[in-house]
């Protein structure tokens, strides 16, 4: 199957793992994918809308005024994907936890960061558990558990 015998399958929103699928094994795949950057809807060589706003997000600069326009998209098209939450976001796009809870929600305290991590330790998970389950990269986790040790230590 090509994207020539069925081409509404790749701008259905519904069908995009399966037209994903097609496209690796399309001789063609690089190239689509390269025509396809800039498009706003629709597969382009396995990559998806969400995909290429994801990928624009990481590409502009921290202070261009860009980065806020590209996060919003990146939002907009998880939301659309039924990934309304920081975690759900942070999943499907790739994107740090901590990073797209700070953008969706304002700011993210220590504190909370620190309470969540508290409470998955003391539940037995491991710190590599606790990443997958928050979204938190494995910096993040361990900083968490050195501010809880430490606290943990002054209090005593």
């Amino acid at each position: 199957m090509s994207c020539q015998s069925n081409p509404d399958m790749f701008f259905d929103p519904t069908r995009e793992a399966e037209a994903a699928t097609v496209c690796a094994g399309c001789p063609l795949v690089d190239g689509c994918r390269i025509k396809g950057q800039a498009e706003e809807y629709g597969v382009w060589g396995g990559s998806t809308p969400l995909d290429r706003a994801v990928a624009r997000f990481k590409a502009t600069t921290p202070a261009s005024r860009f980065r806020v326009h590209a996060f919003t998209t990146v939002v907009e098209l998880a939301a659309e994907r039924g990934h309304e939450t920081p975690a759900q976001v942070a999943a499907a796009t790739g994107l740090a936890y901590w990073a797209v809870a700070k953008r969706m929600e304002g700011s993210h305290t220590y504190a909370e960061m620190d309470a969540e991590v508290s409470t998955l330790r003391a539940d037995g998970l491991t710190l590599a558990e606790i990443g997958r389950r928050t979204g938190y990269d494995r910096n993040q986790v361990y900083r968490a558990v050195n501010r809880i040790t430490q606290a943990a230590g002054m209090a005593a």
